[in-house]
């Protein structure tokens, strides 16, 4: 099998790097022979996340990687085309203020945010305050009767918590509420999201837990909690008289509630 060949075509020189706030970065750039950006991400000779830039400066570490296409046709042995890679180091001054989300040191916490729309049906119509309008009948039934479907925005919640490399996870409570899943029942609060200092700070039943990852990371055990966050979680019914009108609304739960405390 053919070689993949890795070429640095340009590095800006330390101490001539970038400065930015709180802390310094420095960018590599490699020519990679083959079009495939994963391959040439794996490729031998190009630095993995994390890497000391040098001996000579241990504080600078790779922060980012970003792979693109140049041009060129790979052949059958997925060479001969060019990848860019970009390779971005980060110092870790102030705190590591500027490494992003996956490199940090034990004892950091932070979240990040991302928000999804998704359709759900109703069987009552609201007024502007969001109230449901109740005892409409005849020509006013809400959609003559059968439910409406509307967008409903859902705030996801990774909460990255960055642990002494000997942390023992505590797989039987995580792998429960992931597979069963299970609403917050107590307050909660939220890591500040990473460069910011406010906590987010949750109401009794308004993050459900999702999942959750468990990584190796230099000098730390990174574990990843991951929350669906919405105002609540019930299904809701309309309850309709013999009259035809809607004189109520019926709420269930469908999730068990937990103590969340202390996992993060």
């Amino acid at each position: 099998m053919a070689t993949i060949k890795v070429e640095e075509k340009y590095s800006n020189a330390v101490g001539s790097e970038e400065t930015i706030e709180r802390g310094r970065m420095k960018r590599r750039v490699f020519w990679v022979s083959t079009r495939d950006e994963f391959a040439a991400l794996d490729a031998p000779g190009v630095p993995r996340m994390s890497d000391q830039l040098s001996s000579s400066y241990p504080e600078m570490v790779v922060i980012n990687r970003a792979a693109r296409p140049l041009g060129g046709i790979n052949n059958a042995e997925g060479v001969n085309g060019v990848s860019e890679i970009i390779v971005t180091y980060g110092s870790m001054d102030s705190q590591f203020a500027i490494l992003p989300k996956e490199v940090q040191p034990p004892g950091v916490k932070h979240t990040v945010i991302t928000f999804q729309n998704e359709s759900v049906e109703i069987g009552i119509d609201v007024d502007d305050n969001g109230n449901p309008r109740y005892n409409r009948s005849g020509p006013e039934t809400f959609n003559a009767g059968r439910p409406a479907t509307k967008l409903a925005g859902r705030m996801v919640a990774e909460i990255y918590d960055f642990k002494a490399s000997t942390y023992q996870v505590p797989y039987p409570t995580l792998i429960s509420i992931a597979t069963d899943k299970a609403l917050n029942k107590d307050q909660i609060t939220l890591p500040p999201p990473i460069g910011t200092t406010t906590e987010i700070v949750l109401a009794p039943k308004q993050a459900l837990y999702m999942g959750f990852r468990v990584e190796a990371r230099p000098d730390a055990l990174l574990v990843v909690h991951e929350l669906a966050v919405a105002q609540n979680f019930d299904y809701k019914w309309a309850v309709i008289d013999g009259d035809a009108k809607v004189t109520s609304q019926g709420t269930g739960q469908l999730y068990r509630a937990v103590l969340m405390g202390g996992l993060w």
